[in-house]
């Protein structure tokens, strides 16, 4: 039977501004512990759009929320983390793709 257990872990996202041409890291870490009574998530150097993000999904899914679960509070941070990866992968798209566009009209090869 589980007691308290705790987690901890890290996510690292860079984020490509094409306008800019330039790039940003961010550096995100996080602790849970769980108790039959109470969940607590400690987040650590998350922008703030992620925060306030995260903290109206908290208050608009608390009723839904089974905290009994040791991983409910979880959820609502790995949404956040998926929507970063995502914003950061599209962003890197864009880049390539205009990338390919330049080397297109450089080149004679083939474009796959």
């Amino acid at each position: 039977m589980l007691i308290s257990p705790a987690t901890w872990f890290r996510y690292i996202i860079k984020k490509v501004d094409p306008k800019q041409t330039t790039y940003s890291w961010s550096e995100m870490s996080f602790y849970t512990k769980w108790t039959p009574s109470s969940s607590v998530i400690l987040c650590f150097d998350v922008p703030k759009t992620s925060q306030m993000r995260t903290h109206q999904a908290v208050v608009s899914h608390q009723q839904q929320l089974n905290f009994k679960d040791i991983y409910a509070g979880h959820v609502l941070v790995l949404d956040e983390i998926l929507a970063l990866f995502d914003e950061s992968v599209w962003a890197l798209r864009d880049e390539v793709r205009r990338i390919e566009k330049v080397f297109s009209k450089c080149s004679s090869a083939k474009s796959y």
